[in-house]
């Protein structure tokens, strides 16, 4: 795996296949590859092309090239050469990682984001070159954490900090001094973590939803709709009430008017008798 290749015929996510030793894949009388996962032949130009490569990448490293350069030319070369040939050869590739591994001294200290990069491609090619517990995967783990935490990710930042804490706890003890530099790096983590976990959970709680301005007009003039439609209403009975209440004072004053009449026929009525009676009376004392 540390000297593969890229299957040059899968066209999504290639196949990494392992040029020398035996392989499934691997005719052991014509060494022909055949890619598991497109079931294609890989030509043998193809596999010169990457063995070119990786032979390549190692004369540099052998001749020390890359310190003969200036500082800025050695960037772009190396540079170069992995654009390059990152199409041939996986990360896993230890020649690609030795690329790697003479680039990251020349980047810029403060560009985390570069270095993070860098760590991240030649993570499993670490992880592969060394057990699981080695002091070099904890570094470089260690590493990636702290370039996370440069760039404003402690979540992640704490993961690999972690992780690199329990394999130096556990190969160089608490006390060591290496531990303890990972240790309080990984407590300033744990610091930004418990800060942004308060930020998000303040915001979530002051969080409220702002009125939109179409929502808001149409709210508006509905309620000015209702509003006219209620004070419509409200006039009509109004209207109707007062005319109800002046049918009724005509009624009542009908009424009282009958009423007055009626007496009045009845005291008329009463003052003719009286008249009447008393015309008799004087008429009967006259005979008498």
């Amino acid at each position: 795996m540390l000297s593969s290749m890229f299957c040059p015929n899968c066209c999504e996510k290639p196949e990494r296949l392992c040029i020398f030793g035996e392989s499934p894949y691997k005719d052991p009388v014509t060494q022909i590859l055949t890619c598991p996962k497109c079931d294609t032949e890989v030509p043998k130009e193809r596999v010169l092309e990457a063995v070119n490569a990786m032979r390549f990448i190692d004369r540099i490293v052998a001749k020390n090239e890359i310190q003969q350069m200036a500082k800025e030319q050695a960037v772009r070369f190396l540079k170069g050469i992995k654009d390059r040939f990152c199409k041939i050869l996986p990360t896993v590739n230890v020649y690609m990682c030795k690329v790697i591994q003479l680039l990251i001294p020349l980047i810029d200290p403060t560009d985390s984001k570069t270095l993070l990069s860098l760590h991240l491609e030649s993570e499993e090619c670490v992880r592969f070159c060394f057990p699981p517990n080695h002091p070099a995967v904890a570094v470089h783990l260690s590493s990636i954490g702290l370039f996370y935490l440069r760039i404003g990710h402690p979540h992640r930042a704490e993961l690999y900090l972690e992780m690199a804490c329990d394999i130096l706890k556990f190969t160089l003890g608490s006390i060591h001094p290496l531990t303890v530099d990972k240790l309080s790096v990984l407590e300033q983590a744990h610091r930004e973590v418990q800060e942004a976990r308060r930020i998000v959970l303040n915001s979530s709680i002051s969080f409220q939803i702002p009125a939109t301005p179409s929502l808001t007009t149409v709210g508006s003039a509905e309620a000015h709709g209702v509003e006219s439609v209620i004070r419509g209403a409200s006039l009509k009975e109004t209207r109707r009430e007062e005319s109800s209440k002046q049918h009724a004072d005509n009624a009542a004053g009908r009424e009282s008017n009958k009423e007055n009449s009626h007496k009045d026929e009845i005291t008329t009525a009463s003052s003719t008798n009286d008249s009447s009676r008393g015309t008799i009376e004087k008429e009967q004392d006259l005979i008498h």
